[in-house]
């Protein structure tokens, strides 16, 4: 049969890209003697699928399911099953198409498949084995494509097709029926992996699909190595949930390729710039106003590097020679990694690369614009105070904000892809806009929550690892424009994920927002035992029917071969949901505690870096009672559950702590770069004032700079007439500085 030679090829070809350490003879499966793989039926065309809309598309063959060696009918929610025509050709000779043993008529209407689900097929007397109905109940479209074949479309995403389609909801109701200007396949990896591909498709005319806002453009998620098909879900749905602005939505949908059952995809707004998806200002088109030609015909160039070399300050633009008044924006950018882009993009100089999504293809100026923009960031976010040279800090160029969610999405799902790629960030215009790049949409979770096993090398020596769920992984990616030969992974290949959380003031925002918008969410997403059930579960009992029916076309279970790309993760669609629902609800209890406790410590550090640095200063006694209140502080910081109650803490601390003389001054009292007569003199002023709430400070005149009776020299005499200024001040007494 033409089905059976096109999957035992495509399991070949999926072979040859297994990972490292897995194998098709690791599951040791062996292909099943098949009775009916060849029956004297040369087409089974049951059409009529959709009679809610005047269509001829409406159609599907049947599929022969080699793992159980009977053929099928996979039916969409649309059907009616006592309502369908049935259209065969028998090879020349045969005459009869019999079911349970009753002759059904080739293209006339018929009631059968409303009887019963499985029937005994045969041709003049001669056993086919059996014909097998199923139904799904979720939302189905119909694609006719006219310039290639689905194999072509799924050879090269080079290849592009034109031609209709017909969407439904569940019950039937027409969601879009018109042309589609272009299909074609999408994705790198998730491309690479798929033996179902994913698409990309723009309809002929803005369609609003399943309450998802009008647009043209839209992916079709093949999610072939998720074998729970929710995973990008659920991300998408922490995206929405959390606040994020612009996240994915999407909607699972049966879909129907040329007549062919192709499964079940997740259809999903595409990451653009346009009013219902990134509502941000589109400088393309005010740049194509700018100019004669389109903009695709003009040449990329680049500056600063080879054409592929990707070097750190090189960048790619396209010469164009007209730009609209206004280029601040909006952009639409990801980190990338290298090799990957190519068209606009631009690396740092510490070597993150970020590929300029939208506009598409952007001007020298354009690209000089936001290139510098980010580099102005970096490096405030590189600094240790958060100032760049400019004296601006970081958050005036990122709404961190949105960044620290950003994060937290790729944290809580582990997502093995972190901050390499498909790591989206915008901005809008300044005209428009705050100025400022923000973090989202969030996009591509395949791979996220367990699914793909790796192992990242952490600062302290350890290893950080994708299917542990008690540990941080994404934070110690490194930076984008990583070079593979050069793997070490020293402090200058941090990514901007580790260098914000170096910043207490971003540690703490992180711990804030995640307390507030997604444990909850996650318990919800992941409580068994709550109203209803878990919120993963519920996900996976609206689609049970659909996915069902997308096993039985695609056998995605049991046998690992069909799995071309990550971690073992079950052999059954329910084990797998059950699988990423216990992934979340462990992640939970790790990360319910984990940022909150590294706020706490950083408070708990800074307590005990003063009461440090101070014990060498005293005597043995005053050195024994001062330990005792380390110890004590310390204590009491381990016992601290929440943030506040930290704060609190230290706060209480505080006056304590400001007694202390910190020898991590080095004697620089006033922190002027200097170590001389004047720490002295700020020293004593505040224990003096410290103690006896007086001021008691001279003036500027007597101070001299130090110098205070003007020998020219900053020495212990200075020090002798300031020591007895204050000494004088603390009792009463009477001494006047020299100078007045």
């Amino acid at each position: 049969m033409k089905h059976k030679g096109m999957r035992l090829a495509a399991l070949l070809a999926a072979a040859m890209l297994l990972p490292c350490g897995y194998s098709a003879a690791a599951e040791d499966a062996e292909e099943p003697a098949l009775q009916y793989a060849e029956v004297p039926v040369e087409r089974f065309t049951v059409s009529g699928l959709a009679p809610q809309a005047e269509t001829d598309i409406d159609r599907a063959e049947w599929y022969f399911a080699e793992w159980e060696d009977a053929h099928y009918i996979f039916l969409p929610s649309t059907a009616d099953r006592s309502h369908l025509t049935v259209t065969y050709t028998l090879p020349e000779g045969r005459k009869e198409l019999l079911l349970d043993g009753e002759k059904l008529e080739s293209g006339k209407e018929t009631g059968r498949f409303a009887e019963k689900d499985s029937f005994a097929l045969t041709v003049d007397g001669e056993d086919c084995g059996e014909l097998r109905v199923m139904q799904s109940d979720i939302p189905c479209a119909f694609m006719e494509l006219t310039d290639h074949t689905i194999e072509e479309l799924s050879a090269s995403k080079n290849n592009v097709s034109a031609g209709s389609a017909v969407f439904f909801d569940a019950d039937g109701g027409i969601q879009y029926q018109g042309g589609i200007e272009k299909f074609k396949g999408r994705g790198n990896s998730s491309w690479s992996y798929s033996i179902r591909k994913p698409f990309n498709f723009k309809l002929s005319e803005k369609a609003d699909l399943y309450g998802m806002g009008k647009a043209k453009k839209w992916a079709l998620l093949s999610n072939w190595n998720d074998q729970s098909n929710l995973r990008n879900a659920v991300a998408f749905a922490l995206g929405r949930q959390c606040g994020l602005p612009y996240s994915i939505e999407s909607r699972f949908v049966d879909i129907y390729l040329n007549g062919e059952y192709y499964g079940t995809y997740e259809l999903a707004e595409r990451v653009e710039i346009q009013s219902n998806r990134v509502g941000i200002t589109d400088l393309e088109k005010a740049a194509e106003k700018a100019n004669e030609k389109e903009l695709s015909q003009y040449p990329l160039k680049i500056e600063g590097g080879t054409f592929r070399g990707e070097e750190a300050g090189s960048y790619r633009y396209y010469e164009i020679p007209n730009d609209p008044a206004d280029i601040t924006g909006g952009y639409l950018v990801q980190f990338q990694m290298r090799w990957r882009s190519a068209g606009a993009e631009f690396v740092t100089s510490r070597g993150h690369l970020m590929e300029i999504v939208e506009p598409e293809y952007p001007s020298k100026a354009q690209v000089e614009y936001f290139r510098a923009f980010v580099q102005d960031m970096e490096d405030a976010i590189y600094s240790e105070d958060g100032y760049n040279a400019k004296g601006k800090h970081y958050s005036e160029y990122l709404d961190v904000e949105s960044f620290a969610l950003g994060y937290l999405i790729q944290e809580i799902t582990e997502n093995p892809d972190g901050a390499q790629t498909s790591f989206y960030f915008w901005k809008d215009s300044d005209l428009t806009g705050d100025g400022k790049l923000h973090y989202g949409p969030p996009w591509d979770f395949d791979l996220a929550f367990g699914n793909y096993g790796i192992g990242l090398k952490r600062p302290d020596g350890g290893t950080s690892y994708t299917s542990v769920t008690e540990n941080l992984y994404p934070l110690y990616m490194n930076l984008t424009g990583y070079d593979e030969n050069h793997p070490e992974r020293g402090n200058e290949k941090e990514s901007i994920l580790m260098k914000l959380w170096q910043k207490d003031e971003y540690i703490r925002l992180v711990a804030e927002l995640y307390a507030e918008r997604f444990d909850a969410q996650l318990i919800a997403l992941s409580d068994p035992e709550q109203e209803g059930g878990s919120g993963i579960q519920q996900m996976a009992d609206a689609i049970a029917n659909a996915m069902a029916m997308h096993n039985m076309r695609w056998h995605m279970y049991d046998v690992y071969p069909y799995k071309t790309l990550g971690s073992f993760t079950g052999r059954t669609w329910e084990a797998n949901v059950e699988f990423l629902r216990k992934f979340v609800q462990r992640r939970q209890k790790y990360l319910s505690t984990v940022f909150v406790n590294e706020v706490i410590g950083r408070d708990a550090s800074k307590a005990d870096a003063v009461i440090e640095s101070a014990l060498p200063l005293y005597d043995e006694p005053e050195q024994q009672l001062l330990a005792a209140y380390r110890a004590e502080l310390a204590e009491r910081f381990a016992e601290t559950a929440t943030i506040p109650e930290a704060d609190a803490l230290l706060a209480e601390a505080a006056p304590m702590l400001d007694t202390l003389p910190q020898t991590e001054l080095s004697g620089d009292f006033n922190v002027d770069g200097a170590v001389n007569v004047l720490d002295a003199q700020s020293l004593l002023v505040f224990v003096t004032e410290r103690f006896t709430g007086l001021d008691v400070s001279a003036t500027a005149t007597q101070e001299r700079n130090g110098d205070v009776n003007r020998s020219d020299m900053l020495d212990t005499a200075d020090a002798q007439h300031i020591l007895l200024h204050y000494t004088a001040a603390l009792t009463g007494s009477e001494y006047r500085l020299p100078v007045r």
